[in-house]
C-alpha cells in the first residue's frame, strides 16, 4: 500500500485541504503553501515510561513528532488549536468563582469585500469598548471573529465573547452597538454555562466555516482578508495573564525521557499487515487508530 508520509495527518480533511492548495496557489502564495504542503511530514513515534504516583510501576506513553505549518488555513493544525486553546481557557475560568456571560455582536450583511466588513467590526468593537453600557458592566473577556457565508452568498460577520462583570440590559448592548457599528442592532446576551468555553473555542480555533470551502472565489477573498489579522484575544488586566495558545505541557513531562521507536508509515503498514506489536502501537494513539481504520475501509 502507497502512503503519503502527510496522509495521516489529512486522511479525514483531504477535501478541505485541497481547496486551500488550490487556493494559495492561484493566490501565488507559494512559501505559505510550501510550509502547507510539508505539516504533519517526516511523523515518527516516541516512547517514554511515566513513573505512578502509586511507586507500582511505570506506564508507558506514546506521542507523534512531525512538522506543523501552524497555518491559520490549515485543518489539522487549527483542531490542534481548538483542543489547546480549549484547554487553556476551561482550566482558567474554572478557577475563577465568577459568574460569566456570552455575548454575540452581529454586523448587518451587506454586499461589500470582506476586509472592508472585518476594519468595520474590529473599528466598531473598539467604540463600545469606550462606552459608558461597556465600561459599566464588563470587566473582562475573551473574544473572537466569526466569519460565514450567508444562504445569500453574503459575508457574516460577528463576534463572540465571554465575559465577566456586571449584568448588562440587552437593549442599552443593542443601541449602543448600533451607534458603534453605524446600523448594526443585533446582539445578545445571556449566562454562560460550562460549554461556553468549548463553544467559544469552536469558532476560535476553526480554520474557517465549511460554507467557505465550497466556495473557491470566496474562500480566496477569506484568505486574503483574514491573512495577518488578529481572530481572538483577551481584554481586561485581571484576564492579562491567560495565555489561550499556548502549548499546555505535564509538568511530569520535564522528567521523561523520550526514545525514537519508529516512522509513522511504518508502524502503519505493519499494524495493517498484523504485527502484534504494531498493532498495540497503534491502539496507544487515537490519530493512528482512527487512521488505520480510515485505510481499512478503503
Amino acid at each position: 500500500m502507497s502512503l503519503a508520509s502527510t496522509d495521516w495527518r489529512f486522511f479525514s480533511l483531504k477535501r478541505q485541504r485541497q481547496a486551500v492548495v488550490d487556493a494559495l496557489g492561484e493566490l501565488e502564495e507559494f512559501r505559505r503553501l510550501g510550509r502547507f504542503l510539508n505539516c504533519g511530514h517526516g511523523a515518527f513515534v516516541e516512547s517514554a515510561e511515566l513513573p505512578q504516583s502509586s511507586g507500582a510501576g511505570c506506564k508507558k506513553m506514546y506521542r507523534i513528532r512531525a512538522k506543523r505549518c501552524g497555518d491559520a488555513m490549515c485543518p489539522a493544525c487549527s483542531r490542534e488549536r481548538m483542543r489547546r486553546v480549549c484547554r487553556n481557557l476551561c482550566e482558567f475560568l474554572h478557577a475563577r468563582k465568577q459568574r460569566f456571560r456570552f455575548m454575540t455582536l452581529t454586523l448587518c450583511q451587506s454586499h461589500r469585500a470582506l476586509p472592508e466588513q472585518i476594519k468595520q467590526i474590529q473599528t466598531a468593537f473598539r467604540k463600545l469598548r469606550v462606552t459608558r453600557v461597556w465600561k459599566s458592566s464588563v470587566k473582562n473577556a475573551v473574544w473572537t471573529m466569526e466569519i460565514k457565508l450567508s444562504r445569500t452568498g453574503r459575508w457574516n460577520v460577528h463576534f463572540h465573547l465571554i465575559c465577566s462583570g456586571k449584568w448588562i440590559d440587552q437593549k442599552a448592548l443593542a443601541r449602543a452597538w448600533d451607534i458603534a457599528s453605524g446600523g448594526s442592532y443585533i446582539v445578545d446576551i445571556r449566562a454562560a454555562d460550562e460549554r461556553a468555553p468549548v463553544e467559544l473555542t469552536k469558532y476560535m480555533s476553526k480554520a474557517y466555516d465549511l460554507s467557505v470551502i465550497k466556495n473557491p472565489e470566496k474562500l480566496r477573498e477569506f484568505i486574503k482578508g483574514t491573512s495577518g489579522r488578529r481572530l481572538f484575544g483577551v481584554l481586561g488586566k485581571d484576564w492579562r495573564g491567560l495565555r489561550l495558545s499556548a502549548s499546555w505541557k505535564n509538568p511530569e513531562d520535564i522528567e521523561l525521557d523520550w526514545q525514537y521507536v519508529d516512522l509513522v508509515d511504518a508502524i502503519v503498514k505493519k499494524a495493517l499487515a498484523g504485527d502484534p506489536s504494531s498493532c498495540q502501537l497503534v491502539d496507544s494513539l487515537p490519530a493512528l487508530q482512527r487512521y488505520c481504520a480510515w485505510l481499512a475501509k478503503q
